[in-house]
């Protein structure tokens, strides 16, 4: 019997932000450095209500609304795996998504250990001071918990502090 190599498998913290943009482009960048690979987006949020911007508690209206949150999920992944010309690849990575609600590390961490993650990439802000204090840090947090290696990555305009 041939045992088939593990995937190599990366987690990718998403939302609508555009360090969230620049992760999941590090990504797929990493992905296709790799024979076979898997990409983990994961979209979390503290409450589900606050995800779907409803105060209903309507379980039909619910269920719609998170399938539409991860319909669109999906179609920003197809659309960047597209425009990063990945899917040109032999083996293109095959790619999973995920809804979650609770604090957006320990959420992350928990699904990179749960598929074995080899990376978790996450873009940041930058934020420094007293706006890092105010609003803490997911990505900070996230490199305390994560089971593996954290690839914390900033967008391009982002500027350095010196």
């Amino acid at each position: 019997m041939v045992r088939q190599k593990k995937p190599y498998v990366i987690v990718v913290g998403v939302d609508a932000s555009e360090p969230a943009e620049a992760a999941i482009e590090q990504a797929f960048e990493t992905a296709a450095s790799h024979e076979r690979s898997e990409i983990h987006a994961i979209n979390v949020s503290e409450s589900f209500e606050s995800a779907i911007h409803t105060s209903t508690a309507d379980p039909l209206k619910v269920v719609t609304a998170r399938a539409a949150l991860e319909q669109r999920l999906r179609q920003k992944l197809d659309d960047m795996q597209r425009s990063a010309r990945i899917d040109c690849l032999a083996r293109p990575p095959r790619i999973f998504t995920h809804l979650r609600t609770d604090r957006p590390a320990h959420e992350i961490a928990s699904l990179a250990a749960a598929v074995e993650a080899d990376v978790v990439v996450v873009g940041t802000h930058g934020r420094h001071g007293i706006a890092k204090l105010l609003l803490g840090s997911v990505a900070e947090s996230l490199v305390r918990m994560s089971p593996c290696r954290v690839l914390v990555v900033r967008p391009p305009n982002v500027q350095q502090v010196a």
